[in-house]
């Protein structure tokens, strides 16, 4: 939370505060009017400097206790009521130091003068605090819109670098070179390769340029790309989906399987001898979690970090629940969380284009 800024709210309103509260109430009050202006006015701007600190170290606290944009509401209803309480005390000890030591002998002021007081009191305090609130809440706006702004700016550049390095040069070059073998050895089954090959790079340049595909959508595509590789690993690459029918038509954004599954391969073994398990699966409370065995490779693999930083990247800026990388000595997994609204789609657009 930022450092509350107010010198000047300060500066200029504590004594506008307290001329207001001592000249109003001065000449309400004829009791008071026995007293010397200035002498009022120095008690109130004393109880009033003594007030406005109270009320401020509240509004820091519950600041720091209900910060964000969405807790607005509670933020300000539990404000107001400690303003309130806070007030009414202040006022209270006014009166009391007013009938104890600053007015002749004989003259009091009782609960009229407190209720008057304590009125005009609670109008100034509630007109400051939607001051304050507004300065707040200007500020939060402007945070969130930067914030905004600074992801919209990164995904762009994710989804450019993603074009380019979705399917890494390699791995096209190894599938060329094992499309080839198979022209020679299996043309049947080369055929079936090069249409594996197709869809692939069919859904790259279809969902690439959008928010957010069905969960289906992905599986078929994630299937496709898993068929290729398995082309290459041959028995060292096994793949388990458990995936709800109930939760194929949950959005996720595009591309975000295919990103983990080279993620998994990219920096594990993967070999007959040491083969890599790559289980997708979902639960009950409608995340798609994504593991693998963990068995890295001794010789540290150079990464562009496209892939989990684009895939975080995307959720935040649907306003979703971050990604979870959890890692342990056996296993990595990555647990996401499924989009299911029915406006979601809204988002399903190019960034700056058409979808068609």
């Amino acid at each position: 939370m930022k450092k509350l800024n107010d010198k000047k709210i300060r500066l200029y309103g504590i004594p506008i505060l307290s001329i207001i509260l001592a000249g109003t109430m001065w000449v309400w009050e004829p009791d008071i009017a026995v007293m010397s202006f200035w002498l009022h006015f120095v008690v109130v701007l004393i109880d009033d400097t003594l007030g406005w600190i109270a009320c401020r170290s509240t509004l820091i606290f519950f600041r720091g206790k209900y910060p964000s944009i969405a807790e607005t509401r509670r933020r300000i209803a539990w404000s107001l009521a400690s303003y309130v309480v806070i007030t009414a005390l202040f006022v209270l000890w006014h009166v009391g130091l007013l009938n104890t030591f600053l007015l002749p002998e004989g003259t009091d002021v009782g609960v009229v003068y407190w209720m008057k007081e304590f009125g005009l009191a609670i109008v100034c305090v509630v007109f400051l605090a939607g001051i304050y609130e507004a300065q707040y809440f200007f500020e939060q706006w402007t945070d969130h819109e930067r914030t905004t702004k600074q992801l919209e700016f990164k995904v762009m550049n994710s989804h450019i670098e993603a074009l380019k390095n979705q399917i890494s040069p390699h791995f096209l070059f190894n599938s060329l070179n094992s499309l080839s073998s198979l022209i020679r050895s299996d043309p049947d089954e080369a055929e079936v390769f090069l249409d594996e090959m197709s869809d692939i790079y069919r859904y790259l340049l279809r969902k690439n340029s959008r928010r957010l595909v069905t969960l289906q959508e992905e599986l078929e595509f994630a299937q496709s790309y898993l068929q290729l590789l398995k082309k290459r690993y041959g028995m060292g690459l096994h793949c388990e989906l458990n995936i709800s029918e109930g939760y194929h038509q949950h959005l996720l954004p595009p591309l975000t399987l295919q990103l983990l599954i080279e993620n998994a391969v990219k920096h594990n073994v993967v070999s007959r001898s040491s083969p890599l398990y790559i289980r997708i699966f979902t639960d009950e409370m409608g995340k798609l979690t994504v593991a693998n065995n963990l068995q890295e490779k001794k010789i540290a693999v150079e990464s562009n970090k496209v892939g989990l930083s684009n895939i975080s990247a995307n959720y935040k800026l649907l306003n979703q629940p971050d990604i979870v990388i959890e890692k342990t000595d056996q296993t990595f997994r990555v647990i996401l969380n499924l989009i299911e609204d029915p406006d979601a789609n809204l988002y399903d657009h190019v960034l700056g284009l058409e979808t068609k």
